[in-house]
């Protein structure tokens, strides 16, 4: 039994620590026209208006935060990626419809077993079981309705973004 508390603890710590001491000495990767961390909205960007890295993060910021440019200058490449974003153009910013069933089928089944738990209980375990069961199914429940939330934001302020950065086109 000892050896097993010494090998989750070792395991439980030594992964960790090892995994952030990895990270922390590896190269940096190199600057590449496309900047340090850049993703296909990036790379839109890049292969359309031929933007640098802060010019593409300021008109990504002004899209996703539903304002208009600062730059005039920049108003097109605004006005475009908010019209692409409204079309669905990105597939990282969709949501998968698998993934909001499978939220929503884990929701109803943890709720189903922590109610049932909860009835057919007469030992603390079941209650307890029946207590984190309707807890799980309310993480589930949390987590959909953000992602439909998070959704619904990014069209909401890209459409504000196209309709502020057409008069500047």
């Amino acid at each position: 039994m000892v050896w097993a508390l010494a090998v989750i603890a070792v395991l439980g710590v030594g992964v960790p620590v090892g995994a952030w001491s990895y990270t922390r000495l590896r190269p940096l990767p190199p600057v590449s026209r496309l900047g340090t961390g850049y993703d296909p909205i990036d790379r839109w960007l890049l292969e359309h208006h031929g933007l640098p890295p802060l010019e593409r993060e300021r008109v990504r910021a002004a899209v996703f935060q539903g304002r208009q440019v600062d730059d005039p200058a920049l108003a097109p490449a605004a006005y475009d990626l908010a019209a692409k974003v409204l079309t669905g153009g990105f597939r990282v910013l969709r949501l998968s419809p698998l993934l909001e069933w499978a939220n929503m089928f884990m929701a109803i089944g943890f709720a189903a077993t922590g109610i049932g738990l909860l009835i057919t209980s007469r030992h603390a375990d079941g209650v307890a079981l029946g207590i984190l069961a309707l807890f799980d199914g309310s993480m589930f429940t949390f987590a959909g309705v953000m992602q439909i939330r998070q959704a619904k934001r990014i069209q909401h302020n890209a459409t504000m973004a196209r309709q502020l950065n057409q008069d500047h086109r």
